[in-house]
């Protein structure tokens, strides 16, 4: 499975995207990366708030494989489809219009 939300097994683990620690035994979501010094997968911890503003598609993925109870979940996948919707086009998400189009195009 790539990507994981489980409980923090200590308190060292730091979310990478708000920066504050996540505490022993709190839920925390871990997105899957290459690992440069092993075969094994790394993991970048998230507080779940976080993941679902941040990586909103990789959550809602890991949520839908997560059966223990989850009391927010309904709020998770609500912030999760509202930061959907903000997201730009995945088409070319660093294109921009030259200001010389509309100049080659005649």
């Amino acid at each position: 499975m790539p990507h994981v939300i489980e409980r923090a097994k200590s308190s060292r683990a730091v979310c990478k995207s708000c920066q504050e620690p996540i505490a022993q035994g709190e839920l925390r979501f871990g997105e899957e990366v290459p690992n440069a010094f092993s075969s094994r997968p790394g993991y970048r911890w998230h507080h779940l708030a976080c993941a679902a503003d941040a990586r909103p598609a990789k959550l809602r993925e890991a949520l839908a494989t997560y059966a223990d109870e989850l009391p927010e979940r309904e709020l998770l996948l609500h912030r999760t489809e509202r930061a959907l919707g903000e997201l730009p086009p995945v088409e070319f998400p660093f294109a921009e219009r030259s200001p010389r189009a509309s100049v080659c195009a005649r």
